[in-house]
Formats: structure tokens, sequence, C-alpha cells
């Protein structure tokens, strides 16, 4: 059986409420609803990702046995598109990541279809990746 290892946080939040009278959504709730999700304590291991291309966003599922990699190829591939390509779409990826090395393999993944000129031209510095 396939999990499903992302979810619409739009999805996730409506689910939640539904355990809950309905009051109305506000901003503030949302926002509630994330720092429970990310909270250190008692949280989820989940990470949150904001598309920078249409401000949609995702949970991910981050538990020991199911590795992020292969959202982030598809992810790269959804968005990789070199006409539509830029400096910020590419940095808003790589930095929407919780961690440092979540950052990493995004670059790496950003690293493996492109040439060191590509990588140079998208602020990415080539030897690293």
């Amino acid at each position: 059986m396939l999990m499903r290892s992302s979810m619409p946080f739009s999805e996730a939040y409506e689910i939640f409420n539904s355990f809950f009278p309905y009051k109305g959504f506000t901003q503030q709730e949302k926002q509630q609803f994330r720092d429970a999700l990310l909270h250190p304590d008692y949280g989820l291991r989940v990470s949150i990702f904001t598309n920078p291309v249409d401000d949609s966003i995702e949970i991910i599922l981050r538990p020991n046995s199911i590795d992020i990699e292969p959202f982030l190829i598809g992810l790269t591939k959804k968005l990789s598109r070199p006409q539509e390509e830029s400096v910020q779409l590419v940095h808003g990826i790589v930095h929407s990541m919780d961690t440092v090395w979540d950052r990493k393999c995004a670059s790496a993944l950003v690293g493996m279809s492109r040439s060191w000129n590509e990588l140079a031209a998208l602020s990415i510095d080539p030897r690293a990746v």
C-alpha cells in the first residue's frame, strides 16, 4: 500500500476544524494550526513547503522511514521550466526548506540537471552542489 506523503495545508486545516463547531476560519487560527504542527515538543514530524510560483502550501510528512527526496524531485521537475526559471524562484524553493540539510538536498536536486554555468547564472555555487 502506497502512503500519501504530502497534503495541501488547506485540506489538512479543514479536516482539523471538522472536529470543532464552525465559527469561521481566521488567518490567526491558521497560523496557530501551523505553529502546532511544527511545535518542537508536541508537533508532528512534518515540513511545510510554500510553492513560490502559486503560493500553495503543502504539508510534507517526514518520518524516518520515508525520504523527502522523491517529493523534491517531482517538485523540481514541475517547476523547472527554463523560460520560467529565475534566481528568485530557485532561491525561494531552496530557502523554504526547514533545515540546512533539506536546503542542501534541494540545491543538489537543482544541480542534478544543470551545468556549472547554469548554476552560476542561478547564483548557486556549483562547487557546493
